[in-house]
């Protein structure tokens, strides 16, 4: 990847730094060093989110899983221009993602 301004990478830092608190309020959620790792390499733009998300289906064997671009059930998903969040159905978002598809 192409080195990143020192705006893009605060903008990745307070992503993650969200969906970390998010989902740590939410559902108790501890990031794993593996996804502490990814996340550090994708806001210093060594990877791509879709490399991160490979990544994290390789260690856990479900490199058989639909693509980043759809959902279980086969519905198209992609990245808000606004947000940056995953849109899974229309009109619902994933805040605890918001900012990491992008």
């Amino acid at each position: 990847m192409s080195r990143l301004s020192a705006e893009e990478r605060a903008s990745r830092s307070e992503a993650v730094r969200y969906a970390r608190g998010t989902m740590g309020l939410v559902e108790g959620y501890r990031p794993s060093p593996l996804t502490r790792e990814l996340q550090a390499r994708w806001i210093d733009g060594e990877i791509t989110i879709d490399q991160a998300i490979d990544e994290v289906r390789l260690s856990h064997g479900l490199t058989d899983l639909p693509g980043a671009d759809s959902t279980p059930f086969g519905h198209s998903a992609h990245a808000d221009p606004d947000t940056c969040s995953t849109i899974i159905r229309t009109g619902s978002r994933s805040a605890a993602t918001q900012g990491l598809h992008c």
